[in-house]
């Protein structure tokens, strides 16, 4: 069976779609097949010649964060648990969401909007608001386990190691490597410029790259190495995925109206994803590769097959209406579910049919 056939934390996606009917905007009319200039194929997952079925998504669920807790750098920070059941979303604060039906399950103590799942679930680690250090918490209670001193400054930006035993903290002075069990600070990654608005690793944890605000993406070796630069137009990157292969990464290009395409090998740029209209502001992949979401600030979010890069289907989130517009997307580690975020705290929920 596969994965986006599968079931959402224990509901069917089915009754998902039931409870939810009419919840948030549905997706465009037409919004199945429809077909882009073919690039060169990112890979399926696969075999050569088989794409997979794409099953439209639909709206499912809105989550409205608390009063005041929007705002424009945690309304970026969407993070799926590993087995998709709860979603952690950040505002002034981080909240865990029940995906399944929707309903608040924490708000984690302490924490400011900055928060990333460790790969095997057991643990969140989150920023700490104005407050230097880092907060761990229990993956399924969000009780606090302890804190970490370590770095020594504000927080801004937080990822958590493919190993699960190091993440990375971005502060206004550098990156720090911090090893969890201890808080021990095991390297300081310089910054290039200007401090992180978002840190991701790359699946073999390698790479890290690094979102820098008016300026581009570093993308660091952690083995060695200068960090690489990809530049963008000023102001105009704000997001960026790996893909699970780990050899490429997306990025989104605000004012190139497409998420931008790089083989991290030598660093060559392949055919774009192109967005549907207009300015990018976000850019996820589904973990087996198969599919990409393109978030525009004007709320509208275009679901591309990574193979052929024909554009599947356009969302239509409505999020334009709040003055900023859409920030994020994410897909759950199935690839059934696509969360999408705005400024104003608003998170909606997109269900694949089964």
């Amino acid at each position: 069976m596969s994965p986006r056939s599968s079931r959402i934390g224990g509901l069917a996606l089915a009754a998902a779609l039931t409870a939810c009917a009419g919840g948030g905007l549905p997706a465009t009319p037409g919004g199945g097949a429809d077909l882009a200039q073919a690039g060169p194929d990112l890979g399926s997952g696969l075999p050569s010649g088989e794409l997979p079925a794409y099953h439209p998504y639909a709206a499912c669920g809105t989550l409205v964060q608390p009063a005041g807790e929007g705002g424009e750098q945690g309304s970026r920070a969407l993070a799926f648990s590993p087995d998709g059941k709860i979603l952690l979303a950040g505002g002034a604060r981080a909240h865990a969401w029940v995906v399944a039906d929707g309903t608040l399950r924490a708000t984690l103590d302490g924490a400011g909007g900055a928060a990333a799942f460790s790969p095997d679930g057991a643990r969140v680690v989150a920023s700490r608001g104005v407050d230097p250090g880092l907060a761990i918490f229990d993956g399924a209670r969000f009780d606090r386990l302890s804190t970490i001193e370590a770095p020594a400054a504000r927080v801004v930006a937080v990822a958590y190691a493919p190993d699960g035993a190091t993440v990375a903290a971005g502060t206004e002075s550098g990156i720090d490597l911090v090893r969890v069990d201890d808080g021990a600070v095991l390297r300081t990654l310089p910054l290039v410029d200007r401090p992180p608005l978002g840190l991701t690793f790359s699946p073999d944890g390698a790479w890290l790259a690094s979102v820098v605000a008016e300026q581009g993406v570093d993308v660091l070796r952690l083995d060695g190495g200068s960090p690489h630069r990809v530049s963008g137009t000023a102001r105009s990157i704000h997001a960026l995925a790996f893909h699970p292969d780990g050899r490429r990464i997306l990025i989104a290009e605000a004012f190139d109206l497409a998420a931008r395409v790089y083989a991290l090998a030598d660093w060559s740029e392949e055919a774009p994803l192109p967005a549907s209209l207009g300015s990018v502001r976000s850019v996820a992949v589904t973990s087996d590769g198969a599919l990409a979401a393109v978030g525009e600030v004007f709320g509208r979010v275009t679901v591309l097959r990574l193979g052929d890069r024909a554009q599947l289907q356009v969302i239509v989130t409505g999020d334009r209406a709040d003055g900023a517009g859409l920030f994020g997307v994410a897909f759950s580690p199935d690839g059934t579910v696509l969360a999408t975020s705005a400024s104003s705290g608003t998170v909606r929920l997109w269900c694949a049919a089964p």
